[in-house]
């Protein structure tokens, strides 16, 4: 599992730590965690795996010096016991404290120390993926290390194709290495995709056998994510994000211009506009992502409503139930996902539901929601102002939302996950 930074744990790293949890749980499994690391990343991956119930105390390895290639930590019960191939004695908030180090002396008597061991861990690390049956990249290219073991079964995990099929929403320096990561996956591969609409994705893109492309449905943290009735917790993230008094709209995504997001700003605008509506915000939560000028531009000439249009940031997972409890309905206008993880948040929080008829977001959705095509202006603002204006629908919808979000599970992504383990084998 890699985490770039502990505390913006969203999209692909909020998968990796559902599943990787529950492989961690699973008596079928023994659980090795590789992380490619350069050295900034460290203390925030060491953070992560610090602060995780379920991966508290694994071990730890430090593959290299100037670019250090990976943690290699084992721990299962195996049912003939328990046992850690690499072991370390020190406390990982003690590695994360040292590793925060401000001057460039202490990092260079670091690096000058953990070279000094460099060929004896590098040695634990190769008979580590030598001793194991499958290597799994939650998102990114395998490495060439775990290439180069010929018997090793080498899963990917492909979230969607968005940079292939849409690359006018991403920066052109993006593209070539997602093309390079996505055509690494060989004939021999397997791959796990998170909706059949990626898997069928993937087939028109890649000449690939169907048969080792398998689906694991994604899932929502229950901790995380559940109805909020709590009036102290709902006020406090009015009060804390500057949520005005009265109804509000919401959508959760990174702000970039395949969320569609502009066109959300411009219909709010639009619809308020000719229902002569005062008392209805927007609010969009999220990091600021890339090349949204548009957003901020159609922000900036909603002059009617600008006032109303609340950009928060990103926010952090345990306000996050609170926001999508208390909104009037959630809104999710995307033009192309892999899953739409933040919808299925949303049901499970019993928010109203408003999104896209294109991708995966269907086969999340179901019959629980209002689906639109993501182009046709009247259709958003028409759905948006019947749910603003027929509190019986939004109760209707709530209610549709909870059932509809409670046939995904994290257990069942890892069962689905693990059975296709069994096949590779």
């Amino acid at each position: 599992m890699a985490c770039r930074n502990a505390g913006w744990r969203t999209g692909v790293f909020r998968v990796a730590d559902g599943v990787v949890r529950g492989l961690a749980h699973s008596p079928e499994c023994v659980l090795t965690l590789y992380a490619g690391q350069e050295l900034n990343g460290l203390h925030d991956y060491v953070t992560s795996l610090a602060s995780s119930d379920g991966l508290r105390g694994a071990p730890i390895l430090y593959p290299r010096s100037t670019r250090l290639a990976g943690f290699i930590g084992r721990h299962t019960n195996t049912g003939t016991g328990s046992f850690r191939e690499v072991v370390t004695s020190r406390d990982p908030h003690v590695w994360a404290r040292d590793l925060r180090l401000g001057s460039r002396i202490r990092r260079r008597a670091l690096q000058h120390g953990l070279g000094l061991v460099e060929n004896c861990l590098c040695a634990v690390e190769g008979r580590s993926l030598d001793s194991v049956d499958i290597f799994h990249s939650p998102a990114f290219a395998i490495p060439e290390k775990a290439r180069r073991r010929a018997k090793l079964r080498k899963f990917t995990t492909v979230h969607d194709l968005t940079p292939t099929l849409y690359p006018q929403y991403f920066p052109s320096a993006w593209i070539g290495p997602w093309e390079n990561a996505l055509r690494s996956i060989s004939h021999d591969d397997w791959v796990l995709c998170v909706s059949h609409s990626t898997r069928n994705d993937l087939c028109d893109v890649l000449n690939l056998d169907a048969a080792r492309i398998f689906v694991t449905h994604l899932a929502a943290d229950e901790e995380l994510f559940y109805p909020c009735s709590c009036p102290e917790q709902l006020a406090a993230v009015r009060a804390r994000y500057g949520i005005p008094d009265g109804p509000y709209v919401l959508s959760v995504s990174t702000l970039e211009p395949r969320k569609n997001m502009s066109h959300l700003v411009k219909c709010f605008a639009r619809m308020c506009d000719e229902q002569h509506l005062r008392d209805l915000s927007l609010v969009l939560v999220g990091g600021k992502g890339w090349l949204n000028d548009a957003l901020f531009q159609a922000i900036s000439e909603s002059r009617s409503v600008r006032d109303r249009i609340i950009v928060t940031g990103y926010v952090p997972d345990t306000d996050l139930a609170p926001f999508y409890s208390g909104a009037l309905a959630f809104v999710y206008p995307s033009v192309y996902e892999g899953f739409g993880l933040p919808v299925l948040e949303a049901m499970q929080c019993g928010a109203p539901v408003v999104t896209s008829n294109t991708s995966s977001l269907p086969e999340v959705v179901g019959e629980a929601g209002i689906m639109v095509d993501p182009a046709d202006a009247d259709a958003l603002c028409a759905a948006m102002y019947e749910l603003y204006s027929d509190p019986c629908l939004r109760e209707d919808l709530a209610h549709r939302s909870v059932e509809r979000a409670g046939q995904f599970s994290w257990d069942k992504c890892v069962q689905e996950t693990l059975q296709a383990y069994r096949t590779s084998l």
